[in-house]
């Protein structure tokens, strides 16, 4: 099971709250200000945690940001927030034998102020490419690309953009990316920046900001055929779930297949959702933001007109200031 899983259930221990999973409603828009308890989960019960020790690597970074294994080998790929990427050899017994730079993307990167940067990276489950997710240095935007791997090199021509969204300021980027269970891509997407989601986006089917993405990088515009709102007149193919702020990092239990998204809150609560996969991984979701931040309605919020804003809103397992 995940190392992540652990961590996450060890607050659950200390806060047992009820959540809530939900599918989209075509419905139309109803009150900004809904009751928390119109989304519940029955309570999650967990099994007792094992031991679980932390042991760093011994090799030198320059801010590490995130990092993938190599399918099948001890090998590691770092991301260093500048933009390299760094080739971690391991022993059978985990320790560190070599590291070398296995791609510099610090051109295409270029700044790294406010919240900008590398921010993700991926391998693919058979280990034949490499995804990367990043700002750009020419505008700001959030871009995915790709790489094929042979073994463990990466070859730099084989650069391919996959995805490209348009950020209006620095901060809430989120970065994140990870294959699923399914084999599909995840991405998130903060909700574009400044402060309290001024533009609406996270409640807002018609932009890619405010939501995690379930990616078909193969895929004419990396649309995974059966999203929750592919079908749906108005919305954007690629969400698999909206209402969020800046989902810094989420993670997949490797035993259940259920997601964790760790989300960043404004000035009152950080919040950690827990979407099972028996209800659907979180399918259509709506996490709340900017209505709710965490259990809490939010003092300004911004709903979408129509069917996004109508809830029902899937209510954190976790919620902490």
């Amino acid at each position: 099971m995940d190392v992540r899983r652990f961590l996450i259930a060890g607050l659950v221990a200390v806060s047992a709250v009820a959540c809530s999973n939900s599918q989209p409603s075509d419905s139309p828009a109803a009150s900004a200000s809904l009751p928390a308890a119109s989304a519940s989960l029955p309570a999650v019960s967990l099994a007792p945690l094992p031991a679980v020790s932390l042991e760093p690597l011994k090799a030198d970074f320059e801010n590490p940001i995130a990092g993938a294994a190599l399918p099948g080998t001890d090998s590691l790929l770092i991301a260093e927030r500048a933009g390299r990427v760094i080739l971690v050899n391991r022993s059978d017994a985990g320790q560190v034998t070599s590291t070398e730079t296995a791609l510099d993307i610090e051109k295409l990167v270029g700044s790294t102020d406010a919240e900008r940067g590398l921010l993700g990276i991926a391998v693919r489950p058979d280990g034949s490419e490499l995804l990367l997710s990043y700002t750009s240095s020419k505008d700001g935007s959030s871009q995915l690309d790709s790489y094929k791997l042979n073994g463990a090199t990466v070859e730099p021509s084989s650069r391919k953009s996959v995805l490209s969204v348009e950020q209006p300021y620095e901060n809430h980027n989120g970065g994140h990316i990870a294959f699923g269970p399914d084999g599909f891509l995840y991405m998130s997407l903060g909700d574009g920046g400044s402060s309290g989601d001024p533009d609406g986006n996270a409640q807002n089917r018609e932009v890619l900001l405010g939501k995690i993405l379930r990616l078909d990088p193969d895929a004419e515009q990396a649309v995974a055929a059966d999203n929750p709102f592919a079908n749906t007149p108005g919305a954007q193919p690629q969400i698999w779930l909206t209402g969020v702020r800046n989902p810094w990092r989420f993670s997949f239990d490797s035993a259940t297949g259920d997601l964790w998204v760790g989300d960043v809150g404004q000035n009152q609560t950080e919040e950690i959702n827990f979407l099972p996969a028996s209800q659907g991984g979180g399918r259509g979701a709506n996490l709340g933001w900017d209505i709710y931040e965490g259990t809490a309605e939010f003092e300004d919020p911004n709903p979408a007109t129509g069917a996004s804003s109508a809830g029902p809103f899937t209510q954190p397992l976790v919620s902490y200031s």
